[in-house]
């Protein structure tokens, strides 16, 4: 069975970007469900009349936060069966702009590479491999392994950042699978439309607030993790 990838993005205002991106993601032919989750309902509204009804658009109450708009469509994506059908699911900020065919050029690196749990387009010029593993990432756009999603929700008491280092952190010490950046696909972009201008109320406050919760998290299992890895048998 070839593996195909089910897409979910959150917005808020951006919706230039976010119209340019579906037309994007109609054109390739492994993306199979694109699922988009709207900051508020009047987002939805607006989104819901223009978009395909084969399209799914849900709303979370505004300003509530990215991972809880991820989680809301994780759960739509797994109570419809996308990883039974061994679907891999991508989040993509609406800001992204992708290269042609992206989303099957990660396809076909994650259906070769089976020991790759969590992947991002490559943004940077200078990365041409297939695959580097490495933990710098682009977390507005990431592709996680189908039979990963299943046991993955992100942690909704971070509201806006430091969700792709979570899962990132999850992928790479608890599962012992790779993370990295792939030379295949390209993705643009990454301005920042909402935070630059349309950001959450006291956005600051909140980031300072998930830096800590990230961090009491995750520092002492890492440490600790990678000191078994390091230790002789």
């Amino acid at each position: 069975m070839n593996s195909k990838i089910d897409v979910i993005i959150p917005t808020k205002s951006n919706f230039d970007d976010l119209f340019r991106l579906i037309k994007q993601l109609q054109t390739d032919n492994s993306v199979e469900n694109i699922v988009i989750v709207c900051d508020g309902t009047k987002a939805f509204e607006y989104v819901g009349s223009r978009v395909s009804a084969k399209m799914k658009v849900f709303y979370v109450e505004l300003s509530i936060g990215i991972h809880k708009m991820w989680n809301v469509g994780i759960n739509y994506l797994l109570e419809n069966g996308s990883t039974s059908r061994g679907n891999h699911i991508a989040f993509i900020n609406d800001d992204v702009s992708l290269s042609e065919n992206a989303m099957t050029k990660v396809c076909e690196l994650l259906q070769d590479r089976i020991d790759i749990g969590l992947v991002t387009p490559s943004w940077k010029q200078d990365i041409k491999d297939d695959f580097v593993e490495e933990m710098r990432f682009g977390g507005f756009c990431m592709c996680v392994r189908s039979e990963l999603i299943l046991q993955w929700r992100f942690d909704e008491s971070m509201k806006w950042w430091y969700g792709d280092n979570d899962i990132m952190s999850w992928v790479s010490y608890e599962k012992n699978m790779k993370v990295g950046i792939t030379g295949k696909a390209k993705c643009f972009g990454n301005r920042s439309y909402t935070i630059k201008n349309d950001p959450p109320p006291n956005f600051n406050n909140l980031i300072d607030n998930d830096y800590l919760i990230y961090h009491e998290k995750w520092d002492k299992r890492i440490a600790l993790i990678n000191e078994k890895r390091e230790s002789p048998d």
